[in-house]
């Protein structure tokens, strides 16, 4: 999938949920897909992950480091909720059962999709486009939006400002 496709999804997602307020409701984002988001004490190295369950209420449990700071964990929300929505779940346990998931390759294309869904759905195009007339720091547009000045910084650079 190409970053403009994913991105594209991202805006349609955040339309169909009516997410058009920012910063995003991420709640309302996963109880759209029918996800319920737990938080818990998870190795440092692990910002948080996504299970499919069968036969629940909820599809699915976001697990989020509860150690990560707020705007970590939002991000990782995001994240997950894009592994969800780019149907990553299904592809990757279907490569794994006729053996195609024996690279990181496949990993590592799956990770950076999802960080490109976070990103539109936490400071989408539309919405950043808007603010910067409002001429905010980095630092301000990072606490408009509740995400870390890397990604304000990553998405700035993206539209080339």
């Amino acid at each position: 999938m190409t970053e403009e496709n994913i991105r594209a999804l991202a805006r349609g997602f955040l339309k169909k949920n009516n997410l058009y307020n920012f910063p995003v409701n991420l709640n309302k984002a996963a109880d759209a897909i029918g996800a319920v988001i737990i938080f818990e004490k998870l190795s440092p190295k692990i910002s948080g992950l996504v299970i499919e369950v069968n036969d629940c209420e909820f599809p699915y449990i976001i697990s989020v480091n509860i150690l990560k700071a707020f705007n970590h964990k939002r991000f990782t929300i995001a994240h997950e909720i894009g592994h969800i929505v780019l149907n990553h779940l299904k592809k990757q346990k279907i490569m794994y059962e006729i053996g195609l998931l024996n690279s990181e390759l496949k990993i590592n294309k799956f990770e950076k999709e999802a960080n490109i869904f976070a990103s539109e759905i936490l400071v989408p195009t539309d919405k950043l486009k808007q603010t910067l007339s409002w001429n905010l720091s980095d630092n301000g547009l990072s606490k408009l939006f509740q995400v870390s000045k890397e990604v304000i910084k990553y998405r700035l650079n993206q539209l080339r400002f």
